[in-house]
């Protein structure tokens, strides 16, 4: 890829207007990233392209979740799980990324933007599925007591839409 890893705001804009108005690139990048791996901050900007454009990521949702399960790298795992806020989740694939989401929100050693990101994700597959919610307000609450400021942050701003959620239902 003849893409230089943008290390500015200005590089990262330019990058993202880039991917967007040749998606073929973005899929080369995608590909790539897949495969051989390349620098985080392309994942910064490859995250922008997905939040402005999200079908633009539907082919590599699986690839996105096998790299979630396998990278050790925080700043992959962030920014994968903030491009899945933005994408609309297969039924196929809703187990699965239940299940990850689940695991990092559960794992107090996970950085805590991803802590938020994959609530998030869960907290907007309840749309959908809307008996997801009264499980994942127990799993927050349950948390919340030992989480930072940033869990507890978001996880509080979640409940009360939860809850808000339950009190319409009756």
């Amino acid at each position: 890829m003849d893409l230089r890893p943008p290390r500015t705001n200005r590089e990262k804009n330019l990058l993202i207007e880039e991917l967007l108005n040749q998606p073929h690139r973005f899929h080369a990048l995608m590909k790539e990233s897949m495969t051989k791996g390349v620098d985080e901050r392309y994942w910064w900007a490859m995250t922008y392209v997905i939040e402005q454009s999200p079908t633009i990521a539907d082919q590599w949702l699986n690839d996105m979740l096998d790299k979630l399960e396998t990278t050790q790298k925080d700043s992959i795992k962030r920014n994968i799980l903030r491009s899945l806020q933005y994408v609309e989740i297969p039924v196929e694939l809703i187990t699965r990324v239940l299940d990850v989401c689940y695991s990092i929100v559960g794992r107090e050693t996970e950085k805590v933007a991803a802590r938020v990101f994959a609530m998030t994700v869960i907290y907007n597959q309840i749309k959908v599925y809307p008996e997801l919610g009264e499980e994942l307000r127990q799993t927050l609450l349950d948390l919340y007591e030992y989480g930072s400021p940033g869990f507890k942050s978001r996880s509080g701003k979640i409940i009360k839409r939860l809850e808000q959620i339950k009190g319409n239902q009756f």
